[in-house]
């Protein structure tokens, strides 16, 4: 497959290892969503990061990335979701590549290096000069018919520099460090070329969307938003739609606020847009006794754990680094918890599967919540018994190590 045929470009982050490529792609998207620029982030490095990385406390960070493994099955699994992709991403790897590896920036049509100068690793070996590690990567991008669109230096301290703003953004980038935001004349040079360079994904969305579409950023503006989604604002927004409806979600929001949507519509059907799958609803996953789920066949990297106290149960859902396909969910068993309690959900999951368990277990538990690291603990989503415990309410939780 010509994969720089697609219909959405695929935009590589690359560049060696702590260069600051996780906040300069946080930075862009957030930068891209302000203008409304349809697109989405794919981590395709099995570190279990998201945005969530640069916003929450940075002890928290350190304590809930999950360093998993780069299988053959697992770069196998990227390549093909940057193939298949549904809208334009930004694509971020990591610092290392392996040959074996190459085959994911070969998916991508186009790329920003970032390099930090001087160099304290490389991605290739041993760290040489800036001038040595450009190299390298245009060699590999060339090989694999990559269009290299920006060449930005990363630097600790000094000031920042635009060199060019065409054919190529190049220049420099100073204090890429996690919780803070990039600035500066190259940044926002970047910010405006992936700006047209995305231009005409929402035109060809528009056409492939389902009739009955509730846009996330509509609703905020309707709440009177600012775009950040607070819990407090669930009651208000579920108020808005009629329950038990089928409904279809689109655009960015927490995985509780999807939850809370998909919750409100139960049992009706729910579908939600993936940036690599398109629209797709919440599969049926089985539901195995504990006694056989270690047996049971599962795809790499799953496993679901649970505890209880008095009034709960925890269940802790685990990929290790590995992509879950959809396609495959007879392989991804859930054990059949203890019933009529609350059921707190934790773990980083796709949001496909956080909508699939709420709903399974929806009409055997109190109360259901999802966890979100960044708020601290875990949003009611569901409720049997809205004035002790109502919908959008958080539970506050600390996920164990």
């Amino acid at each position: 497959m010509d994969v720089n045929n697609a219909q959405f470009p695929a935009v590589l982050i690359a560049g060696p290892p702590h260069s600051g490529k996780s906040v300069l792609i946080y930075s862009l998207t957030q930068a891209l969503r302000q203008q409304g620029v349809a697109h989405y982030v794919f981590r395709a490095c099995p570190d279990s990061e998201g945005d969530w990385s640069n916003e929450a406390d940075q002890a928290l960070v350190t304590t809930l990335r999950l360093k998993g493994a780069w299988t053959t099955e697992f770069v196998g699994q990227v390549t093909e979701t940057i193939q298949r992709r549904q809208l334009p991403l930004l694509v971020d790897t990591g610092g290392r590549l392996t040959p074996e590896q190459e085959m994911i920036p070969a998916a991508c049509t186009h790329a920003i290096l970032l390099i930090a100068d001087p160099p304290t690793q490389s991605a290739f070996g041993a760290a040489g000069s800036y001038e040595q590690e450009r190299a390298q990567w245009h060699e590999l991008l060339a090989r694999n018919h990559v269009t290299v669109i920006g060449e930005i230096r990363s630097r600790l301290g000094g000031q920042d520099e635009l060199s060019s703003s065409y054919p190529v953004v190049s220049g420099a980038i100073t204090n890429l460090e996690r919780g803070q935001t990039a600035t500066g004349a190259a940044f926002f040079t970047l910010v405006s070329r992936l700006a047209q360079l995305f231009a005409d994904a929402e035109a060809a969305l528009a056409a492939s969307r389902l009739p009955l579409v509730l846009e996330l950023s509509e609703l905020q503006d309707q709440l009177g938003g600012t775009g950040t989604w607070h819990p407090e604002q669930i009651p208000a927004l579920l108020h808005s739609i009629s329950p038990g409806r089928a409904l279809a979600i689109y655009g960015r929001g927490p995985n509780w606020v999807y939850g809370a949507l998909a919750m409100h519509a139960y049992p009706a059907p729910v579908w939600q847009f993936d940036a690599s799958l398109g629209w797709i609803s919440a599969p049926h996953l089985p539901i195995v006794a504990p006694t056989v789920f270690a047996s049971h066949a599962k795809q790499p990297g799953w496993d679901a754990q649970f505890a209880e106290d008095d009034d709960k149960v925890v269940l802790n859902l685990y990929r290790h680094g590995q992509i879950l396909d959809i396609r495959k969910v007879d392989q991804l068993p859930l054990p059949d918890i203890p019933r009529g309690k609350g059921l707190l959900i934790s773990g980083p999951m796709p949001f496909w599967l956080n909508l699939a368990v709420a709903r399974q277990f929806a009409d055997s538990c109190r109360w259901i919540a999802l966890f979100q690291p960044p708020l601290g603990g875990a949003v009611v989503i569901k409720s049997q018994a809205p004035a002790e415990l109502p919908v959008g309410h958080l539970i506050p939780y600390e996920e164990e190590t």
